[in-house]
């Protein structure tokens, strides 16, 4: 896994050298609203915040924009009976996006961006399905919008950065245990878990969400901002797993 996100980060950050770029390192933390369901355990959603973190790298030079996350959330949500799930989540995603030649600034960017999440679920009554999990990678286009303030505003930065995932793949739990479908067999082995492995089917599996930020340029360089995360995932396999989560967060950029 660590080795499939070297392979993938490298060309985003490639070529530097020909184009000085701006570095910044962030940091982001707040709270995780999430709404989930495992259709393989209940019918009902669980709900809840979860306390999250968030840590980034962000390069920009005159031709494009990228940026690299890794985010981790956990906590207790609960259904409208009072059944508890312990919920712990991470993920590394990206965004890459390129300047138009000749684009005035505020202009729309369009690129890609690819998204890593593992979920586990732990539920508070099961017996033997927990702890229930899902994996995914998927890959898709993104599109951003970026306008900094003039005047009395000066120093004030909206952007706005929405992604919908169109390849990947998942792997998740069983329909009738914690572990997928495929090991439950007398092969448990590498073979077993591979063929538990299913494409990420546009229409059927969904993954997409927007990130808006509001920041405020100091003058020692340092930004303070207000951010809103919002992600909508289904995955559809051998049970049908659904999760819908906003992010609200205190973020901070220096630059490097």
């Amino acid at each position: 896994m660590l080795l499939f996100l070297a392979v993938l980060a490298r060309p985003v950050f490639a070529q530097e050298e020909a184009d000085p770029r701006r570095r910044a390192l962030r940091i982001a933390a707040g709270v995780l609203l999430s709404a989930e369901r495992d259709r393989a355990y209940s019918p009902l959603p669980y709900r809840g915040a979860l306390p999250a973190v968030m840590l980034g790298y962000g390069a920009k030079n005159s031709r494009r924009t990228a940026q690299v996350w890794g985010a981790y959330g956990a906590g207790i949500l609960e259904n409208r009976l009072g059944g508890r799930v312990d919920v712990r989540t991470a993920r590394i995603f990206n965004y890459t996006l390129y300047e138009r030649r000749g684009a005035a600034a505020g202009d729309l960017r369009l690129g890609w961006s690819n998204n890593n999440t593992l979920d586990f679920r732990d539920f508070e009554d099961a017996r033997n399905f927990s702890p229930r999990f899902d994996y995914h990678t998927s890959f898709g286009p993104a599109i951003s919008y970026g306008h900094a303030f003039g005047g009395r505003l000066a120093g004030l930065e909206l952007s706005v950065v929405g992604h919908l995932q169109l390849l990947g793949f998942f792997l998740q739990s069983g329909h009738v245990s914690s572990a997928p479908d495929a090991t439950l067999g007398s092969d448990a082995g590498f073979g077993a878990l591979w063929r538990s492995v299913r494409p990420f089917v546009p229409g059927r599996d969904w993954n997409w969400g927007t990130w808006s930020s509001l920041r405020y340029l100091l003058d020692s360089g340092t930004e303070l901002g207000l951010a809103y995360r919002y992600e909508m995932t289904v995955l559809d396999g051998a049970h049908r797993s659904a999760r819908s989560r906003g992010h609200y967060l205190l973020t901070i950029t220096a630059k490097l």
